[in-house]
Order: structure tokens, then sequence, then C-alpha cells
């Protein structure tokens, strides 16, 4: 898992992801938070983890506009604000996981490896960007977007009925389908769902159950 954020905004990011380095996954989720920032100029600065290092000159080749710095050895201060935030998405992460256990009465707690842990730590970030007050009391949300968030939400994992995309169906056929609630996308504002087979597609039509 790897987290980035802007210092001005303080817009959080938080993905899980199987290396830091130069996988396709981790250079879109991170090219998509800076697209969602704003930030298509600036320094991207991280520690000194190789990594971290090669995943960010990467993202910064792809966009243009941004160098990268690696924060100075033994400088505790300028990582500051990224632990702060860290520590209070890893109390979200928290309480989100014992709210599924809860609701579905589990007999054992959720693994790291279980395949909802992913959309845990992406709807973790979600809620803090929109719903974290700071010390000038606007959220994250608003200092970026000059608003306050006021959309629909689900529980995670909740099951929900969801509109078929588009018109991809014979008229006969069933519109609206069964699955699980996983998150809303940062940028369209669509809803993440599930489908039977276990697959996940973005929809703007849920109606809870």
């Amino acid at each position: 898992m790897f987290c980035a954020c802007d210092v001005q905004s303080l817009l959080f990011l938080a993905a899980m992801v199987r290396s830091k380095g130069g996988l396709p996954y981790a250079i879109k989720v991170l090219q998509r938070f800076i697209y969602e920032v704003g930030r298509t100029y600036g320094i991207l600065q991280s520690d000194g983890e190789n990594p971290i290092t090669s995943l960010c000159r990467k993202v910064a080749t792809g966009i243009g506009g941004l160098a990268v710095r690696k924060t100075p050895a033994y400088s505790s201060e300028t990582m500051a604000v990224i632990g702060r935030l860290q520590s209070m998405f890893y109390g979200q992460v928290r309480v989100l996981k014992l709210h599924i256990e809860s609701k579905y009465e589990l007999k054992s707690k959720l693994e790291v490896t279980h395949p909802i842990i992913p959309w845990v730590i992406l709807h973790a970030s979600w809620l803090l960007n929109r719903y974290q007050v700071h010390t000038d009391g606007l959220t994250s949300f608003q200092r970026r977007w000059n608003k306050v968030f006021n959309g629909g939400l689900c529980c995670l994992g909740e099951c929900v009925s969801w509109r078929q995309p588009g018109k991809h169906y014979a008229k006969m056929d069933a519109a609206w389908h069964t699955g699980l609630w996983l998150g809303k996308d940062t940028i369209s504002g669509e809803n993440y769902v599930s489908n039977s087979n276990g697959s996940v597609l973005r929809t703007r039509s849920v109606s809870r159950l």
C-alpha cells in the first residue's frame, strides 16, 4: 500500500498495490489523484525508498510539469503532514473493517487478503477527504472545490440494487441487479458495485434495499 497527499488542500490518497514500483495500476492511481487535485505542476516529494522514487519519476514523465524530490534524510518535519493523515486513515480503515464484520456477523476477522480490503482502503481515504474537518473549519474537499460534499451514500459492503449502465440489454431482460456497494469514483462520482460474478463496475443509479 502507498499513500500520497496534496499539502495545500490535504486531499489524501491511499491504495493497496502489490508493488510500489512501476506497476501500471500504481501509476494510474497516482496519476488520477494528481489530476483530481489539479496539480499538473509542482513537486512530487517522497521518502528515500527506491520503488517510490521510481514510481514518482514514471508519473512525472507521463504528466509533465512535475519535478521529483526526495525527503531530506532524518527530516521528520517534512513528512509530518502525511504522518498525521495516515494516523486518521488507519483509524477509519479499522472502523470500516469492524463495521463489515459486525453487519455480516462474520465468525472470523477479515484478513488483509480478502477481496474487499482494497475497497476498504480506497473508501477510507474518500471519506476523510470529504468529511474530516481541519483546523480552518474546512474539509479537504471544500478546500479544493469551494463547496460541501452532499452526495448520497450507502454503507460500504451494503447489499444494493444497481441499474445496468446504458441500454446493453433486451427489453424483456432485467435492468436492475443486486450487488455490493463498494464506494464512489473520486472523479465521476459514479458508484462502484459488484455483480453476481464478483466483477466490479461503475453505475450512476443505485437503490438501497
